[in-house]
């Protein structure tokens, strides 16, 4: 059945938040339900694509009665309502289509609407194996960094060495890509560029993501509006409690951060294991693995103190799971250009020295602060 995608569109125009509350799974219909009440404010909540418990992942965008639209910190934007449904339920873009037609009740023939529903319908099945069939692609396509001694394996290392890392760990999951596809936003062209492939692993060790960084081929980050990005990936695998792991633990410590850059610069200024949760919001769900009783959060300090408080909040977490814990921000001011700074900088500024008396001594963590759980903000 078709129908006319401008109708549809000038008909939606201003009901979207009924639309989204209607046709949206649970965490969509919360988000609806707390812009309602405080229309006049920016309400962060669960992402209904990604899922996670984490309070400040999406928000609906300020115009979303009129585009239906919002924004994720992990996922990215979503620019109007069509794109958010299709990202919520799996569903193509003519079925979204249909059942946005069928919600406004002007189409007499026109399905009749159902909720979201993840994994149960073909289209999200079809989907799911889409996603995890590019994942499989990717991978097969790349190659460890550290046993490259050319090509992709070379371009990730200079990157690395521009940012003060000169040396990986062992073992890590860090594999080069020699083109990698990417896909412009906003009129952006499309175009492959090398790049730098990250695995998620899950607290079982079962990969259950990856991460792309596009690559300039000359030690930079390339061209593009989002030169970071993660794979879309089956609604079965969730990364929750997951991180990229960048050597092993030493003993029972390990350092957690949350960009890879940030986590390798860790290590190799203090000698402490550091995995990358990517963002703040798998920071706060970070989950050690078996064994690991003493965890440095290396976290970002931004001026909005968000890193700060994601750090406190896994801290609070493991505290009271019986771990010692201790979170470390950077000593150096923000810069007035900038909205945070985190340990990378500090290496590239300071080098090694800016750590001050964090290393390994005795099998112990020695950092030059105190064990925390509010952050200096």
């Amino acid at each position: 059945m078709n129908f006319d995608v401008g109708e549809v569109k000038a008909r939606a125009n201003g009901r979207w938040l009924a639309l989204l509350h209607e046709l949206g799974n649970d965490p969509l219909k919360q988000a609806v339900a707390q812009f309602e009440r405080s229309p006049g404010s920016i309400r962060h909540g669960p992402c209904p694509v990604h899922g996670g418990e984490n309070g400040d992942a999406f928000r609906l965008f300020k115009d979303v009665a009129v585009t239906g639209g919002g924004y994720c910190n992990t996922c990215g934007p979503f620019h109007d309502g069509f794109k958010l449904l299709m990202a919520v339920t799996g569903a193509s873009f003519k079925t979204t289509l249909a059942q946005v037609a069928g919600a406004l009740r002007v189409f007499p023939d026109a399905p009749q609407p159902t909720a979201a529903s993840r994994g149960t319908d073909p289209e999200r099945q079809r989907s799911d194996q889409r996603c995890l069939q590019d994942m499989r692609d990717l991978y097969r396509a790349s190659c460890p960094v550290a046993t490259a001694s050319d090509g992709p394996g070379q371009l990730v290392r200079d990157y690395l060495a521009k940012r003060g890392i000169d040396a990986l760990p062992t073992p890590h999951d860090l594999r080069a890509h020699p083109a990698l596809f990417y896909k412009g936003e906003d009129g952006e062209a499309n175009g492959h560029y090398p790049g730098m492939l990250a695995l998620v692993r899950d607290p079982a060790d079962k990969i259950v993501g990856m991460h792309r960084t596009f690559l300039d081929g000359q030690g930079g980050k390339a061209p593009v509006r989002k030169a970071k990005k993660e794979m879309p990936r089956p609604s079965d695998l969730q990364t929750r409690g997951g991180a990229i792991r960048l050597g092993a633990p030493t003993g029972s410590i390990l350092g957690v951060a949350e960009g890879i850059e940030t986590a390798l610069a860790c290590w190799k200024a203090t000698g402490i294991p550091t995995w990358s949760t990517l963002n703040r919001v798998l920071m706060e769900q970070f989950v050690p693995p078996a064994g690991v009783e003493q965890i440095v959060i290396f976290a970002d300090k931004d001026r909005s103190g968000a890193g700060q408080l994601s750090a406190a909040k896994l801290a609070q977490r493991l505290l009271t799971s019986g771990r010692d814990v201790v979170v470390i921000q950077p000593r150096p001011p923000i810069p007035d250009d900038a909205a945070g700074i985190d340990w990378n900088d500090v290496l590239c500024t300071q080098g090694p020295a800016g750590f001050a008396a964090l290393h390994l001594q005795g099998g112990n963590p020695l950092p030059d602060a105190t064990p925390a759980v509010t952050p200096t903000v």
